[in-house]
């Protein structure tokens, strides 16, 4: 059975492969940074995560599909070129933290999907790369760090799930074949789900943060590698958080596609929000929760 799921999954990744090269011959991306980067110094780190990409949904709170994501997506762009002007950034840290695809991991998320998973993840990766792409024409520098989250695994049933069969883990293929000057995606040397990147006098830890607590993850995480970050970021829970311990900050992430069957269900509500944060060799000087 494992030989099985993983001869699809390299079928999947063989796919998707040659439809990028295809899609790149006749629709290339092209992007080139005119402003003048000497003049540029401060970075940024943008948590992308919780998208939900084909889920579709009307209450009292929230509406969401395709269509609203996508304007949703493309607001979020119109802020982060506003913010990164007025900051004069030079280096934006783009950390893509999983649930970006609805997925199928319950019997109510599939019924709620527009798209099956195999043309969200598809047509997810290409609003990514469109996303940054338009942001390449503003930034000069722009790196990508990519964690997947738990509603893209293969297996609906989490005790049959093998951790690396995800459909996120089509994301940064997609996005390394189609992405290029300026955008640099960076691997993740230690685990495929944990992200630790430095920059500045910054050490960040970035993961989804479904396998953690929010107030175990400082204790948890710099444990087990030894080394002790200046923060570290998640998603997962659909709503901003901040918690200080022992000079550590932890930051999770809010939801793009905002408050749905399950958020209702457990009567919890929020606003569809991203979050942005600016940085000097002084450390953060601000934090923007961006709603949508």
């Amino acid at each position: 059975a494992l030989l099985r799921t993983d001869a699809r999954f390299e079928h999947l990744v063989n796919e998707m492969t040659k439809s990028i090269k295809e899609l790149t011959a006749s629709k290339p991306m092209i992007n080139s940074f005119e402003g003048n980067a000497k003049e540029l110094n401060n970075h940024a780190v943008l948590i992308l995560s919780d998208w939900h990409f084909g889920i579709e949904d009307k209450n009292y709170w929230n509406e969401i599909n395709i269509s609203i994501l996508k304007q949703r997506v493309n607001r979020l762009k119109d802020y982060i070129i506003e913010y990164c002007d007025l900051h004069k950034v030079n280096t934006l840290h783009v950390e893509i933290l999983g649930d970006m695809i609805n997925g199928f991991l319950h019997l109510g998320t599939r019924v709620a999907n527009e798209e099956d998973v195999i043309q969200q993840t598809m047509q997810c990766s290409e609003l990514i790369c469109q996303f940054l792409n338009e942001l390449a024409l503003y930034i000069p520098n722009i790196n990508i760090y990519c964690s997947q989250g738990n509603h893209g695994r293969c297996t609906p049933n989490v005790k049959e799930s093998i951790d690396t069969e995800n459909f996120e883990k089509l994301i940064p293929w997609y996005l390394n074949g189609r992405l290029e000057n300026n955008i640099n995606l960076i691997s993740n040397d230690l685990e495929h789900d944990i992200v630790i990147y430095n920059f500045l006098n910054e050490t960040i830890f970035a993961v989804h943060g479904h396998d953690d607590k929010v107030k175990d993850a400082v204790d948890d995480l710099s444990n087990m590698f030894r080394m002790f970050p200046t923060e570290i970021h998640m998603g997962h829970y659909h709503e901003y958080q901040e918690l200080d311990r022992y000079d550590m900050t932890t930051v999770v992430n809010g939801t793009l596609s905002g408050v749905d069957k399950y958020a209702k269900k457990i009567r919890k509500t929020c606003k569809p929000e991203q979050t942005l944060m600016i940085y000097n060799e002084k450390g953060k000087l601000c934090t923007y929760k961006i709603k949508l």
